[in-house]
């Protein structure tokens, strides 16, 4: 969404961003993972109301979803990629 409205059947073409992946979408899953939604869960104001035990949950499992997604990426590449730690 490009502002913050109600979305309709008229105005909807005019508030969606559509983008189109290219030839490798994990890269871009990669990137979208590490860069948009890594910082949203790591934000301790978004992890307030969790609690301490689905915090822990969430993030470790993200972790490992982006450990998975690192290595995947240089596997279809050729290359051996290693993820970064937590």
């Amino acid at each position: 969404k490009l502002q913050n409205c109600t979305l309709s059947m008229e105005n909807i073409h005019k508030e969606i961003a559509v983008l189109e992946l290219g030839s490798n979408p994990f890269e871009h899953l990669e990137l979208l993972a590490n860069e948009i939604f890594l910082p949203v869960l790591s934000n301790p104001q978004n992890q307030a109301k969790w609690g301490e035990v689905p915090t822990r949950e969430i993030m470790d499992r993200f972790h490992n979803f982006l450990s998975s997604t690192t290595i995947l990426c240089g596997q279809i590449k050729g290359e051996t990629r290693l993820p970064m730690p937590p």
